[in-house]
């Protein structure tokens, strides 16, 4: 995963062997790009990333590539949408990466089908985890 724009050297440096040692067939992309103290980007500065770094890598090592992981803030659905449109048509998106922290399944369920209607891709929850991280009621055992 290129995680953000900190780790821009070492992913360059290392991907393209680590995908021909490890017969990679996905790689994923921008963590958590719609939060502070993630990698915290605009989507802007997410599409040119994914220019740069990600997309030459399906043409030279014909990978797919999986989508900015948004969290499951709210406004993920809609950093996504500005991403894309920031792309203008040079980012080839295989699927949508999503992480999801909350402690209702129903939600998570909606969660998913949101991401699968708005962007008519396959869905990849590359997080998962029963845990409240907005102060509310928690995972009972």
């Amino acid at each position: 995963m290129l995680w953000g724009p900190q780790q821009e050297a070492d992913f360059n440096g290392t991907i393209q062997s680590t995908i021909d040692l490890h017969h990679v067939k996905a790689v994923l992309s921008i963590n958590e790009p719609n939060e502070q103290g993630q990698s915290s980007l605009g989507p802007m500065d997410a599409a040119n990333i994914w220019k740069q770094y990600l997309e030459p890598l399906r043409s030279s090592k014909n990978v797919r590539l999986g989508s900015p992981a948004p969290s499951s803030n709210p406004n993920g659905v809609t950093w996504m949408q500005s991403f894309l449109d920031a792309c203008n048509g040079e980012c080839t998106v295989d699927f949508i990466t999503i992480h999801y922290y909350d402690v209702n399944a129903t939600g998570f369920q909606r969660y998913v089908r949101q991401y699968h209607d708005t962007f008519n891709k396959p869905i990849w929850v590359t997080e998962r985890a029963c845990q409240n991280f907005n102060g509310g009621p928690q995972c009972s055992y």
